[in-house]
């Protein structure tokens, strides 16, 4: 009988500690992870057209209104994963592409021009950010 009581509560102890888990990361959000692959898409449309003009035709005011609309939704993005606890990664990855696109975006306004060099590696830097968010937050499934 003693034996069956000690198995009960060694059985009622392990339970409860397997039952209980340390959140160490935010939970995935389906809103947030269709966030970053729609502005991902803006910010490809946005390259796409900027490559297929001649670069004489790249001044920063052809691009003004795509840079402010893309600077809206990335903001929107930061705020969102700022919102959730224990999602300092995502926070610090979408705070990182809003820097990147600020700054490509002070560069394109001074210089009043956009170079293939420039908008390859930029291009490049942007995506892979968008990845690495994206991968981020789908490891939260």
């Amino acid at each position: 009988m003693k034996n069956k009581y000690k198995l009960t509560i060694l059985l009622i102890i392990l339970l409860t500690i397997l039952s209980c888990r340390a959140k160490l990361i935010s939970d995935y959000d389906r809103d947030t992870a269709y966030k970053i692959v729609e502005i991902s898409k803006m910010v490809d449309l946005f390259y796409m057209n900027i490559t297929e003009r001649d670069s004489t035709e790249r001044t920063y005011s052809e691009f003004a209104e795509e840079y402010k609309n893309i600077e809206v939704e990335l903001r929107v993005l930061v705020m969102m994963n700022k919102m959730r606890t224990k999602n300092e990664e995502s926070v610090k990855i979408s705070e990182h592409i809003l820097q990147n696109w600020l700054e490509f975006k002070v560069a394109h306004r001074q210089n009043d021009a956009y170079k293939n060099s420039f908008i390859d590696v930029d291009w490049s830097t942007i995506r892979e950010q968008f990845y690495a968010l994206a991968v981020v937050e789908a490891a939260k499934k």
